[in-house]
């Protein structure tokens, strides 16, 4: 037995068709777009990190300038609140680096997240440096004979 089709249904279906294919194209499209864009907004948020921490790196190089007989207990206190602030840091760039770990699966922001990387690796190295230069090395008498020895020679 053989069905009639109205032919208004075929105009009407073909209609829809068109409707979901412009439909499907348009929200895939969307998709990728906002797939791509929040890739870009990784990037410059992992490069802006980065800098932060490379920027950071670079001033607390320089307090290891700072002749230590000549600091008084505020600037130990403030050393102090320095590193506990770069431990929370660490901390967190450790945090966000772990986070990382599907996209970097995916190989998704390789250079940015390298760069991340090395930068949080870097700020760790120097965190734990300034522990150890300004608050455990001179507790510890075999650094303060060191020291002492070595301002004799050089003066």
């Amino acid at each position: 037995m053989q069905m009639v089709i109205d032919k208004a249904e075929i105009g009407y279906t073909l209609a829809s068709a068109n409707d979901v294919d412009i439909k499907m194209k348009d929200d895939e499209q969307k998709q990728i777009d906002a797939f791509l864009d929040a890739i870009i907004k990784l990037r410059e948020y992992l490069d802006e990190r980065s800098e932060a921490l490379e920027k950071l790196e670079e001033k607390l190089q320089k307090l290891f300038r700072v002749d230590y007989n000549t600091l008084t207990e505020k600037d130990f206190f403030a050393l102090q609140m320095v590193y506990e602030v770069c431990k929370r840091i660490n901390s967190k760039a450790k945090r966000l680096y772990a986070n990382l770990r599907q996209v970097r699966e995916e190989g998704i922001c390789k250079k940015a997240i390298n760069r991340y990387r090395n930068a949080t690796r870097t700020f760790e190295e120097i965190v734990v440096d300034m522990h150890r230069v300004f608050f455990e090395f001179p507790n510890m008498p075999a650094f303060q004979t060191s020291d002492e020895e070595l301002k004799a020679i050089f003066g």
